[in-house]
């Protein structure tokens, strides 16, 4: 789970890397993490 945890960390941050705002980002990757 630790491997799937990385990948989807790497994921989430290249799909909102073009948030400018750190908050933005940070949401963003925890609403990737609700979804799945």
């Amino acid at each position: 789970m630790a491997g799937v945890r990385e990948d989807l960390e790497a994921f989430a941050a290249d799909l909102f890397d073009g948030f400018f705002r750190a908050d933005q980002r940070r949401w963003g990757q925890a609403y990737v993490r609700g979804l799945l």
